[in-house]
């Protein structure tokens, strides 16, 4: 496990490896991070507002999610163009995660903010900018995540623990299944990815760790963070054999602080496996 930037962040989430570069959000902090892999030259710009999350976009550009719904940021130094408000109306929610699947739709998730309501919904937002509601009833939306051939859709309730998949096509998602409920060893299911093998790899907030499951949700293994609060994960780098992980510091004491002086921090390991490139939203 190799530190690649330390600062004790709030929500460090989403971790993006893009054209050389690692991006992340630190929601709380209203902040994107950039990071160039190579020099490790680090750059942070605050927005007047939150941004939950970031991808890729088929125009060379970036999608991003706010507060309320989905924006456009044509670079890292751009200001952001407001796409779609989804949830302005709903002063209590946020959006959380979000990523893009191999038909290049958007899939973001909303969520309680004082993470108690089942008030959060899945949503789809496909090339044209049209927001499909897919599911409902969630706490905490989280991880978003696609197999391998794009059969799957893997999403979780962090507060419930537990990580549905359903059916995926173009149109949307089908057959809703439960497919892993997290023990109390785990903590809670937050960020997770998928690799070449079809292994899922699913973030554990209060867990210290990430934890490896096949496609049958078997239990494979646990690689240990040395950060209780383990937010989200990616593949990345020129061979997709480095995962980058994001944590947080949020909620400690100062005591928890003393004992995990990196919380917050952005890791990197090579655990041995490929990933899956990021998809290209198709707007």
């Amino acid at each position: 496990m190799e530190l690649v930037y330390q600062e004790n962040q709030k929500l460090a989430e989403g971790p993006l490896w893009h054209d050389g570069y690692l991006y992340w959000v630190d929601i709380k902090a209203c902040k994107l991070h950039q990071l160039n892999l190579d020099t490790r030259e680090h750059r942070a710009r605050h927005f007047p507002q939150q941004l939950t999350s970031i991808a890729p976009t088929r125009s060379g550009e970036f999608v991003v999610t706010t507060r309320d719904g989905v924006a456009g940021l044509a670079d890292f130094d751009a200001s952001l163009k407001l796409l779609v408000d989804i949830e302005g109306s709903i002063p209590t929610n946020r959006f959380n995660d979000a990523k893009v699947d191999s038909y290049g739709n958007l899939w973001a998730g909303s969520m309680d903010d004082e993470e108690t309501n089942a008030t959060g919904t899945l949503y789809r937002i496909d090339s044209n900018l049209t927001v499909s509601t897919e599911d409902t009833g969630y706490h905490i939306t989280n991880g978003p995540a696609f197999s391998r051939n794009g059969e799957f859709l893997y999403h979780t309730d962090s507060v419930l623990k537990k990580i549905y998949r359903f059916g995926l096509s173009k149109d949307g998602i089908t057959d809703k299944q439960l497919f892993i409920e997290l023990g109390p060893e785990h903590g809670h299911p937050d960020g997770m990815t998928v690799d070449d093998q079809g292994n899922i790899w699913i973030c554990e907030y209060g867990g210290w760790g990430i934890s490896t499951f096949d496609s049958t949700g078997k239990y494979l293994n646990k690689i240990e963070v040395p950060a209780a609060n383990v937010t989200s994960c990616s593949f990345g780098g020129k061979n997709l054999d480095t995962l980058f992980i994001t944590t947080a510091a949020q909620g400690l004491t100062e005591a928890e602080l003393a004992q995990q002086p990196l919380a917050g921090s952005i890791f990197q390991t090579k655990p041995g496996v490929t990933g899956v490139a990021s998809h290209l939203f198709n707007h």
